[in-house]
């Protein structure tokens, strides 16, 4: 089932033609900024984060919100209402793993680069 879910995303979506790629060093930056922008996050370590950058690595956009799915909408909306979609040169930055249903939603608004990181990357700041 997974499989046909797959095939009909793909089939939905039209490839990214010549995709941006990010550096390394560009993404190794990236939870640094996203745990400054979200408070909630860099206290506890306890919620998890989703963030927005440009190709240069700007940070675009940080909500906050409690499921995971709510926040890549919230971010992914933002993108619409501002008129910056097609995302192909951004960076979807999420917490904890990058389920199915973030890379459908990142294919849709054409994100290039999304990258997730584990809660031991997130080192949690000192209270």
């Amino acid at each position: 089932m997974r499989q046909a879910t797959i095939a009909a995303c793909s089939s939905s979506f039209p490839k990214i033609k010549r995709p941006w790629r990010a550096t390394a060093v560009r993404l190794r930056g990236l939870p640094a900024l996203t745990r400054g922008a979200q408070p909630a996050f860099r206290a506890t370590g306890g919620l998890h984060a989703t963030a927005l950058f440009d190709a240069e690595g700007t940070l675009l956009v940080a909500p906050r919100g409690r499921r995971p799915a709510q926040r890549d909408e919230k971010v992914l909306g933002h993108a619409l209402r501002a008129g910056w979609l097609p995302l192909d040169r951004h960076i979807l930055l999420v917490s904890g793993r990058v389920s199915f249903e973030i890379m459908q939603k990142a294919l849709a608004a054409r994100v290039s680069v999304v990258a997730g990181i584990s809660a031991t990357d997130w080192p949690v700041s000192p209270a």
